[in-house]
């Protein structure tokens, strides 16, 4: 809002000829602030989906470790691994 101040009320009286510079600019400025502040406010639900990946990635360490384990029999082919990483 600052900037459109400045551009709206400091920039004409540099010259007569910034009016219609004016005008053009404070379109632009007024069209972007829509998609600026999406993209500011997805932000938080990024982090959010970062840390819930770390979790879903954690998870499935664990499991693995448990199919390991529990499935271990003498004789058997070792398994085949299948990260989720590998599938995204």
């Amino acid at each position: 809002m600052i900037l459109m101040g400045v551009v709206v009320f400091v920039l004409p009286r540099f010259g007569e000829g910034y009016r219609d510079v004016v005008t053009d600019l404070t379109v632009a400025i007024f069209f972007m602030f829509g998609p600026v502040s999406n993209i500011v406010s997805l932000m938080p639900q990024l982090d959010k989906v970062r840390m819930a990946m770390g979790y879903i990635y954690e998870l499935e360490a664990q499991l693995d470790q448990s199919v390991e384990l529990h499935d271990k029999q003498p004789g058997d082919p070792p398994p085949v691994p299948a990260d989720l990483k590998d599938l995204l």
